[in-house]
């Protein structure tokens, strides 16, 4: 039999071994955001009260002499109807204290994210002012949105490929005039993780989305005459209390 000492030693071992694992996937988690800001030049962040609120506020910055700093004014923006949950994005956050996105949650994700391609409704040579990719979309695409199909999380041309979900968004909406994938579930998709996640208008009767960043159409146009994609645009978005675990550390 073991004595009360050996056991107590076994204790601290596993103690300190479970410490040692957090601090290091903690530390890994830093690291990684870390390698990304010394990249990217562009940050925009997208900060709510708390993990419901369907409201948050955007804020660009741009690094300059090494540093971020804040260009323009901060933007009022819509949030899903349920607020934020942890998405699937470029890092993990190792501490999640908060719900995790679903499909059909109403939630928008919470994370660090790049921004794959600029979209719309309008002809590429009317946004030759643009710097960054853009596709224009029209009654022909469709994001799907069924979780059983080989196309879930995908915009895809129905003309092209032969219709066979169940359900989908058609991107002929006028929310939809502008609009910026955001790349939750994106480069390695997750079926039933969440879908369909963008940038675009909040319409004529501005309201919380199913899962979306929204916001009003001059702030959108000054938001896409300042992106570049050179500069390896990257968005945080959080809530406030994730966020402040962020932004004294890496100078937010």
């Amino acid at each position: 039999m073991f004595s009360n000492r050996k056991i107590n030693l076994v204790l601290l071992i596993l103690f300190l071994t479970v410490l040692s694992v957090g601090n290091t996937k903690a530390a890994s988690t830093g690291d990684s955001l870390k390698k990304l800001l010394q990249k990217s030049d562009q940050i925009i962040v997208v900060v709510s009260e708390n993990w419901d609120s369907p409201n948050a506020v955007m804020t660009c910055l741009e690094k300059k002499d090494g540093k971020y700093v804040k260009i323009g004014e901060d933007v009022n923006v819509f949030l899903g109807k349920s607020g934020l949950g942890w998405g699937r994005g470029l890092i993990e956050f190792v501490e999640k204290d908060g719900p995790i996105k679903r499909e059909g949650d109403k939630k928008a994700p919470a994370g660090v994210f790049s921004l794959p391609y600029v979209f719309g409704l309008l002809p590429p040579d009317t946004l030759n002012w643009l710097k960054y990719t853009y596709k224009q979309v029209s009654k022909i695409d469709e994001c799907v949105d069924d979780t059983t199909s080989n196309y879930y999380n995908k915009i895809v041309n129905t003309l092209e490929t032969e219709k066979s979900w169940k359900s989908s968004e058609n991107m002929e909406d006028p929310d939809y005039k502008y609009g910026i994938v955001i790349d939750h579930n994106y480069s390695v998709v997750e079926k039933g993780c969440g879908s369909c996640i963008f940038f675009h208008l909040t319409g004529t009767k501005p309201k919380p989305t199913a899962g979306c960043t929204a916001m009003d159409e001059k702030s959108f146009l000054t938001l896409l005459r300042w992106l570049d994609e050179k500069k390896k645009t990257l968005l945080i978005q959080l809530p406030k209390m994730e966020f402040d675990k962020l932004r004294s550390e890496f100078s937010l």
